[in-house]
């Protein structure tokens, strides 16, 4: 049996929602959960208001990184997390630079989609290291 695109699931679910007439963001939280989780091996936001501050608190063996005190993302792992493109740690430096500003639900919907693309990041470059057992190649 072949899956449903989660994508298209998620935009059809949106639009039904939208074709009401009364639904607000809130409305979309539910179908953003699904997408992140269909398409992110775990990643699951909790959304709400949100102000971001320091981005992780509790330690790295929870998986969670933390937009405010109540409120974070979870199952992000450590090798994610710590994951350093052009001199910088991604998802760290992503939060530090809107503290203090509140997160519109577009930006958690982002910060989960960067979450994503490190997760695949990862995995790649674990082949690519499977694949090339020195550098440089002889």
């Amino acid at each position: 049996m072949i899956k449903p695109d989660p994508f298209r699931t998620y935009l059809d679910e949106v639009r039904r929602k939208l074709a009401t007439g009364i639904a607000t963001e809130h409305a979309y939280r539910g179908a953003l959960e699904r997408l992140l989780r269909d398409t992110g091996e775990g990643v699951q936001a909790v959304n709400g208001p949100a102000t971001a501050s320091a981005a992780l608190r509790g330690g790295l063996g929870t998986g969670r990184v933390y937009i405010n005190k109540p409120q974070y993302f979870q199952r992000v792992d450590r090798e994610v997390w710590e994951l350093h493109i052009g001199g910088y740690q991604v998802l760290h430096k992503w939060l530090k630079d809107r503290k203090g500003r509140t997160l519109s639900y577009d930006d958690v919907t982002h910060y989960g989609k960067i979450v994503v693309a490190l997760q695949e990041t990862v995995r790649l470059m674990g082949e690519i290291d499977e694949l090339i057992p020195s550098w440089p190649i002889e």
